[in-house]
């Protein structure tokens, strides 16, 4: 259709071509010939009609695009191959997508898909003329162009069916008028007819797409253009002065007719150049440059050849509208008034075997015949859409013309009319054409995706895309493209702009849509770019969406490139704590492979499998709100490994976890006691897989100690010299020395590793492994709870038996079979009911181990059964004061004797003990120095085996502030015989109540200090149990002591003997209040009523009161008196 009428595709200026002539790309080929002119002829390549859609500011604009998305994906020409260069397409139409996806106008958004696919082609091409016309080369880059043409496509086609279709309807075309010219009919008909409309613009779009074929030397190579037939012309004039003949008849005159009507040719070169000539002018309207083929008509002398491109314009008189207005000036007509005569000319043109296919073709292609068409273009499916979309456009407006306008026609023949068809049976017969070519084409994917943008049938372009994916037989080409990262992009990109306009039903395509957007997001997966997979998966359901970005999560191992993942998915809005919690379970779940089985791991090693696992746990400490999820991924994972006695994993796994998790959790609940149910079981079994960890540690440890006793170094030799005898004692004493710390430290690790590992036997609450009674609220139905249950249940009666072995085999090896027989106490305790967990082989073990003990026991003169016989002398001396007659007070150290330290032992490293005559007192007393207070300190009794067996029980030191850190130590024994200890301090802030022992802060005033310490009332409210005896004191660095003894009650000063008080001091002091522990549930075996136990809870024992004690004043008057310190 003339452009001049609708003006759907602008055409190419001729000013504009002849302006990029000349400069060293001119061919200068004849002296009358201007460069500029044949600037244009000889340029004629796909190159132009590649560029012809860009403008220069879209260049322009273009390159700065490029620059900020090439510094994501690298610099452009860093990549060598074009397949290469098209990678950074990924990231380009990411940033196109995100700029515009909040824009009004959609159409932008595909305008910048195109620059971009534009760009990168432009720069492969560039690639590929610098390289040369490789093989594997040189084709590298036609994806590109097919999918560029097809963003063309959707372009021009959607912006006519969403903008302009929607403003017809609205305005309410009508259909032409009767009565009117014949390009006013035409113009009506385009307006009012979206079809025809839709047909012209595919014309234009595959004009623009033509690329011209190099079919050799072009006519500006070979023809002047002073003269037409010029080789026939001067055999005619010469044809007498010729020595030889031609050998053929030629024509006899020089008119266009002249071949036809004397049924001669013309002179063989002319009629090269009349064929060269014919396929230049079928390219130039081929691509519809209609002007430009009438300019080289007249340019090479044939003017009758551009009476052929004149013949088809619509007839319009401008003087028939303007009669009734005052205008002296007549206006030219416009087209031909003989149309339908020239029309039937020409197609009995294109029908004639006498002129070449080229000629006929150009006829065809303005008569609308369609046969010469197909003949020169049976190997190209869009030459061949072209012709029968041109054929259907000619019909359609020949039928409104003859319909509308009021003036006969030539009939035109019965084959022209019977060749319209519809769209369907178009792409129908190119499906099946003769070609394979065109059958390929017209099987493959870009090609049927054209065909369906063309029917605009995006549902079963869908179900296509889908079955592509999937690899199932459809619609598709037998040799088609394979499903590239950059199909899928494609695809991708297509759908979501389908969505973006509403050309998609949401419910009805939702499969296919999500389909083709996870495959897109799996190939984003390989290529690891978060930001890509973080945004294409946020336009996913969230069920989908959470399964595919944990996937991509799990293949992340790096703590920078996690914390980037998620930071990504945060600013697109993805649920991030479900895709933590999704990729965690995932991981933990999955199963080894043979791979992962292989190869010999050395002691205390981790398989890699098992890393990967523990390293998941990474994921869910990014954010403080995932901290709980933490603890519950956390405990499942550290069962499965404990069921497998891999206790490094354990141990790996508890270092995973942050310090601060407890404090958080606790702080997004604002208080503990709105924890919810779950959190707080997972707090409880979290707490409970440190204590064991803890307890394996120190039995290690302590393992590890016993197994390293130094060794006794070989005697003397007989006959040795004095050196010998000298270094060998030496060696000696260096041994002695050795053992005796070997001793010290054993037993130190004796009594931490008992301690811990009965803090797993006596866990607080229902026990280890135990959960809270749960809520009326809670649903314990749950299918994973159960399971959780019962695996607690199976790692309760494997691990406490373990634990209970391990104690055993402590308490044997430092021969303390009395503890070992109170083991069974502990287990047959109604209390914990530690003996469920047994089975009857793992109780009859422990009984036979026990056994052993009990022999022990009567070797040694003890009960079997641990009652100690008092009567005996070894526990007499075992028991230092138990059998001694105790009352009133009772003292252990004394400074001013002749030998105060005859019941301690002292432990000196990096200090000292000496007596020094203190000043304030006048007295002398005895001084503990050092640096580091645990490590100088002494104790009594004496030896390890032995107990003070005190059973008053009240504690009084006298003692002087030296104001730096200062400690003591009391260990006592309750009535459910179980050793507990008091740990008292000047540099601790906080009451810390554990099973087996107390810690609490301590103040003192300057000077010197007498400290009541209350045993009785601290066992009571800190175990609620009975205090029954103390067993051994330990004082530690740094103090000054005057006496330290035990009273059976609280004495006034005037009570107690002279030696018993601070020397002239008053007898009156403030008494200071010390923070007490909150009470402990009863002991297990000590039967208290509920009533009495809720007592004891709510509130501590009352203290009781102390009277001010008096002294009467001696002169000379004394120092200031240090304040008497009781602890309540």
């Amino acid at each position: 259709m003339s452009n001049n009428l609708i003006k759907i595709k602008p055409q190419t200026n001729r000013t504009d071509i002849d302006e990029g002539g000349g400069g060293d790309n001119a061919y200068n080929l004849s002296m009358t010939l201007a460069p500029s002119e044949l600037q244009r002829i000889l340029h004629q390549s796909h190159y132009t009609n590649a560029s012809s859609f860009l403008s220069n500011s879209f260049k322009a604009n273009m390159l700065i695009d490029s620059t900020t998305i090439c510094e994501r994906s690298g610099a452009l020409d860093s990549i060598e191959y074009p397949k290469e260069k098209a990678d950074i397409l990924f990231s380009q139409f990411l940033e196109v997508w995100k700029i515009r996806a909040n824009g009004s106008d959609v159409f932008d958004t595909v305008q910048d898909l195109i620059f971009a696919c534009a760009g990168v082609l432009e720069s492969a091409k560039q690639e590929v003329s610098r390289y040369g016309e490789e093989k594997g080369r040189s084709n590298s880059w036609k994806w590109l162009e097919q999918e560029l043409k097809t963003w063309k496509l959707l372009y021009a086609l959607y912006k006519d069916r969403t903008l302009v279709q929607c403003g017809d309807e609205a305005m309410g075309f009508d259909g032409a008028t009767l009565g009117g010219s014949e390009k006013e009919v035409i113009s009506q008909l385009y307006n009012c007819n979206s079809t025809l409309r839709e047909y012209q613009l595919i014309i234009d779009w595959l004009e623009a797409c033509y690329e011209c074929r190099d079919y050799g030397p072009l006519i500006g190579h070979t023809t002047d253009r002073s003269v037409s037939w010029e080789n026939t012309l001067f055999q005619l004039k010469k044809k007498k002065q010729l020595a030889f003949g031609t050998g053929a008849e030629i024509v006899k005159s020089i008119d266009p007719d002249a071949p036809i009507r004397e049924k001669r040719p013309l002179h063989a070169l002319d009629e090269e150049d009349s064929m060269r000539l014919s396929r230049c002018l079928f390219q130039e309207v081929r691509q519809g440059h209609i002007d430009e083929a009438t300019s080289m008509c007249k340019y090479y002398g044939q003017s009758w050849r551009a009476a052929i491109f004149e013949g088809w314009r619509l007839h319009e008189d401008p003087n028939y509208d303007t009669i009734g207005a005052n205008k002296s000036e007549k206006l030219p007509i416009e087209g031909n008034p003989r149309r339908d005569i020239w029309k039937k000319c020409a197609w009995l043109m294109a029908d004639s075997k006498k002129f070449d296919e080229y000629t006929r073709a150009i006829a065809g292609a303005f008569s609308g015949h369609l046969e010469s068409l197909k003949s020169l273009l049976g190997n190209s499916w869009e030459d061949l859409l072209w012709a029968y979309l041109k054929v259907q456009v000619d019909i359609r407006v020949e039928s409104e013309i003859r319909a509308c306008c009021l003036k006969p026609y030539h009939p035109l023949p019965e084959e022209y009319w019977n060749s319209k068809m519809s769209l369907e049976q178009i792409f129908d017969e190119l499906l099946v054409h003769n070609d394979a070519e065109v059958r390929d084409y017209a099987q493959s994917k870009i090609g049927i995706t054209q065909k369906y943008f063309i029917l605009d049938n995006i549902s079963e372009l869908l179900q296509q895309m889908r079955h592509w994916i999937d690899n199932e037989d459809a619609e598709c080409e037998t040799e088609c493209i394979p499903i590239t990262p950059h199909m899928l992009r494609f695809l991708t990109h297509i759908v979501l702009f389908m969505r973006q306009i509403g050309r998609v039903d949401i419910e009805d395509a939702a499969y296919q849509q999500n389909h083709i957007i996870a495959a897109y997001v799996e190939c984003l997966i390989t290529m690891g770019d978060a930001q890509l997979v973080a945004f294409y998966t946020a336009t996913l359901p969230s069920k989908t969406s959470i399964s595919l970005y944990s996937k991509f999560l799990e293949k992340i191992h790096k703590k920078e490139a996690r914390s980037i993942a998620l930071e990504e998915a945060i600013n697109v809005g993805l649920n991030v704590e479900e895709i933590t919690r999704h990729a965690v379970e995932t991981i933990r779940h999955a199963m080894p492979t043979d791979s992962d089985m292989t190869g010999s791991l050395q002691a205390g090693e981790i398989t890699e499998f098992d890393q990967r696992k523990i390293k998941a746990l990474e994921w869910l400490t990014f954010l403080p709100a995932q901290r709980g999820e933490l603890l519950w991924q956390a405990n499942a994972m550290t069962r499965t490994y404990l069921a497998e006695n891999k206790i490094e994993c354990v141990r790996a796994i508890s270092n995973m976890i942050p310090s601060d998790s407890l404090a958080q959790i606790i702080k997004l609940y604002s208080t503990k006691d709105d924890i919810p149910y779950r959190e707080d079981c997972s707090i409880k079994e979290y707490l409970s897989y440190k204590v064991y960890l803890a307890a394996i540690d120190s039995f290690d440890e302590w393992t590890r100690l016993y197994h390293n006793r130094p060794k006794e170094p070989e005697p003397a030799m007989v006959g040795a010299n004095f050196t010998e005898r000298v270094a060998c004692e030496h060696r000696e004493q260096v041994y002695r020395a050795e053992l005796n710390h070997w001793h010290i430290t054993l037993q130190e690790h004796v009594k931490v590793c008992r301690d811990s590992l009965y803090n797993v036997l006596v866990f607080p609450e229902m026990g280890w492994l135990i959960d809270p009674d749960p809520p009326k609220t809670f649903n314990s139905n749950n299918v994973a709870w159960e399971t959780r249950l019962t695996q607690l249940e199976k790692l309760r009666s494997i691990c406490i038996p373990e634990i209970v072995l391990l104690l055993y085999k402590v308490l044997h090896v430092s021969k303390d079979f009395q503890g070992c027989i109170k083991l069974a106490d502990d287990i047959a305790s109604e209390t914990r009911q530690l003996y469920k967990v047994y089975t009857k082989h793992k109780l009859a073990d422990l009984l036979s181990k026990l056994a052993d003990s009990s022999l022990e026991l009567l070797n040694n003169k003890l009960d079997p059964w641990a009652i100690v016989l008092l009567t005996s002398p070894l526990i007499r001396l075992l028991h230092m004061f138990r059998t001694v007659y105790q009352k009133g007070c009772f003292s252990i150290l004394y400074s001013v004797g002749g030998n105060p330290l005859k019941l301690w032992t002292i432990h000196t490293k990096n200090g000292y003990v000496k007596r020094v005559y203190d000043e304030d007192i006048k007295s002398l007393v005895l001084e503990i120095m050092g640096t580091n207070v645990s490590t100088m300190y002494i104790s009594t009794p004496r030896g390890n085996n032995q107990q003070l067996g005190i059973k008053l029980p009240f504690l009084v030191l006298l003692i002087k502030n030296m104001h730096k850190y200062f400690t003591f130590e009391v260990k006592i024994v309750d009535d459910q015989r179980f050793m507990r200890r008091f740990r008292v301090s000047n540099f601790q802030s906080k009451t810390s109540v554990k099973p087996f022992c107390t810690s609490m802060p301590m103040g003192m005033s300057p000077g010197w200090n007498q400290i009541h310490f209350n045993l009785a009332d601290f066992t009571r409210r800190a175990y609620g149990t009975n205090y029954m005896e103390t067993v051994r004191l330990q004082i530690h660095a740094n103090v000054r002591i005057r006496r330290i003894y035990f009273t059976d009650r609280l004495y006034q000063e005037s009570e107690l003997p002279n030696e018993y008080r601070l020397i002239g001091q008053p007898k009156t002091k403030k008494p200071i209040s010390w923070r007490v522990p909150a009470a402990r549930p009863p002991s297990p075996q000590t039967i208290r009523g509920a009533t009495a136990r809720s007592a004891k809870t709510a509130t501590p024992a009352p203290e009781p009161k102390k009277e001010e004690l008096t002294e009467e004043a001696q002169p000379p008057p004394p120092p200031q008196p240090p304040p008497e310190k009781k602890i309540e």
